[in-house]
Parts: structure tokens; C-alpha cells; sequence
């Protein structure tokens, strides 16, 4: 059974994206959508053996007719977690497909920022103050902090990570995706897939669904507990789409508000243009890396002004 892993930093897509390949007849999902398997680090995986298949395929439910397997684990593309996971996969793994996810840098860092505000975590009152404090993790050496910590400017370097996965994979192992394409270029990203997979991908207009999306929840304590039973239930949740739809709609209706201020904070101009300077050199290098390597249509806008 060949591999599928989808990575990327958190807020690129890569909830949704997975949940659309888990669909496909000849995919077989992980347990989990993050896995996390070669981290090496959750309790589950005490019987973590390099090199080896099987233990791997075990998170792996059978589906009947399956070719490939999935996991999509945004951890992997963390630039302290990377250098350790990219062997553990090419020897576990070696004809592995890497997806590597890609978001206009802005709208991912100001989805997260709106996020940790409504978890409580993000330290800081206003969207400027979270861009300084996010610059400063980002400035401290490496390793010095845990991988909790707040890196959520830096984690957005795409072209780092792709150097990175270029360092261990061929570039035909490497497939960047841009969440762009879900709706600005759908045909073009299934004949994409379809030939960077070597698989048959069919992608309708509308067929990914917006997963995670932003929303105010009404009482702070329930939402957390919610989010820990999903956790606890999410194997069963995946093996039946449909129920999960359903609680999740219960989830909405007792437990979202739609008062005023429920949209959550604003991105004001400044901080756009305090973002997109930071991102610039970073999208400069996407695009030469990019061209280099991939020659891909349909670049967003984002990245072309």
C-alpha cells in the first residue's frame, strides 16, 4: 500500500483536504486525521519501529479496495519537527507522497490569530500586539522553547519547508497544493492530483468543505470539553462521516453565538501591510522554488503581487 501524507502548517486546509481524500474508494484514512505516527512521541506509539511498515499500517482502519493510505499531520512541517520526521518517513515509507499544503501567509496567521482568541492562548489584546509577541518567539535561538510555544509568523515559511523536504525527497514525491485551488481552479487541481498521485481524482466544485472554520462559541468550558470528547471519539467519527456531521450541527445549534462580535476580531490595513512585508522575501523565494521545481499553473494572487 503506498503512502499519502498530507502536511502543512495548521490553518492551510489540511482538515478539510483530508477529509475529502478519505472519501476516495482506493484511500484507506488513519485512525486519526494527525496521526502524528513518526514523531515518535505519543503514547500510542510506544512501539515506534523505524523502518518498518506494519506498526505504521496498524493506525491504518482496512477499506476494502484500498491502494493508498492517508494521514494529514500539520506537525510534520514544524521547522524544529521536520529534520527528525523526513528520515523516519523515507525509511517507513520510501515511495511516500509528501502534500504539502500552501495559504496566503496573512489570511493563515490571522485565521490562527482569531482562534487563539477564542481559546484564551493568545497572549495578546490585539492583532499587533500578536504579530510583536509572535516576532519575538520567532527571533529566539531554536530549541529553546516547546514546540507549544508560539511560532505562528515563522511556521508560514513555505519555502523552508519545501528546501527542507527537498533535502530528503526527489521533487516527484513532493506535491504542493494551494488552498486556493478548492475554488478558483478545482478541474485543474483534480487532473493535479490525478497525475502527481497516480491516482484518479475527481473534484467536483464545492466538494471540500471549509472544516474548522472560525465561529464564537457561546460558553468558553463546553467547548473545550466538546473538543476533548471529539478528540477521545474522532476513530469512530471517521469511519462515519455522517454522524459527525450530525453532532456537529447539534454542537452549532446550542453552542455558537451569532451576537454581535461573534465574527471575532478584524484584520485592519496596517496589520496587512506589517504581514505582507514580512511575508514578501518569503513568497519572493516560493515562487523561485516553485518555478524550479514544480512549474505549476494557476498561482494565486497572493503570491504574484
Amino acid at each position: 500500500m503506498r503512502a499519502i501524507i498530507v502536511i502543512g502548517p495548521p490553518r492551510c486546509g489540511t482538515t478539510a483536504f483530508f477529509r475529502w481524500l478519505a472519501t476516495h474508494p482506493e484511500i484507506a484514512p488513519s485512525e486519526r486525521k494527525e496521526l502524528n505516527y513518526f514523531t515518535g512521541l505519543s503514547v500510542t506509539h510506544d512501539q515506534f519501529d523505524l523502518g518498518q511498515q506494519a506498526p505504521y499500517l496498524a493506525h491504518i482502519p482496512p477499506k476494502a479496495g484500498a491502494r493508498f493510505s492517508l494521514e494529514a499531520s500539520p506537525v510534520y512541517s514544524h521547522p524544529q519537527v521536520m529534520p527528525i520526521v523526513s528520515p523516519r518517513i523515507e525509511l517507513t515509507l520510501p515511495d511516500a507522497k509528501i502534500i504539502v499544503m500552501l495559504r496566503d501567509p496573512v489570511d493563515r496567521f490571522f485565521s490562527h490569530y482569531r482562534v487563539d482568541q477564542r481559546e484564551g492562548t493568545a497572549g495578546a489584546k490585539t492583532l499587533s500586539d500578536y504579530v510583536r509577541l509572535s516576532r519575538g518567539f520567532d527571533n529566539r535561538p531554536a530549541g529553546r522553547e516547546p514546540l507549544a510555544e508560539n511560532v505562528w509568523l515563522q511556521i508560514a515559511d513555505y519555502p523552508a519547508i519545501l528546501t527542507q523536504l527537498l533535502a530528503q525527497f526527489p521533487p516527484r514525491r513532493i506535491v504542493p497544493v494551494f488552498m486556493d485551488w478548492f475554488t478558483t481552479a478545482p478541474n485543474y487541481c483534480a487532473d493535479y492530483l490525478t497525475e502527481a498521485l497516480g491516482l484518479y481524482i475527481p473534484l467536483e466544485p464545492g466538494a471540500i468543505r471549509a472544516e474548522n472554520t472560525y465561529y464564537a462559541p457561546r460558553n468558553l468550558s463546553f467547548h473545550k470539553l466538546a473538543s476533548a470528547v471529539r478528540y477521545l471519539i474522532e476513530p469512530t467519527l471517521q469511519r462515519f462521516p455522517g454522524l459527525r456531521r450530525k453532532l456537529y450541527s447539534a454542537y452549532r445549534s446550542v453552542n455558537i453565538s451569532h451576537s454581535a462580535g461573534a465574527l471575532g476580531p478584524v484584520l485592519e490595513a496596517e496589520d496587512i501591510v506589517e504581514l505582507r512585508e514580512f511575508y514578501c522575501p518569503r513568497n519572493e523565494a516560493l515562487r523561485v522554488l516553485l518555478g524550479e521545481y514544480f512549474k505549476l499553473e494557476h498561482i494565486p494572487d497572493w503570491l504574484v503581487e
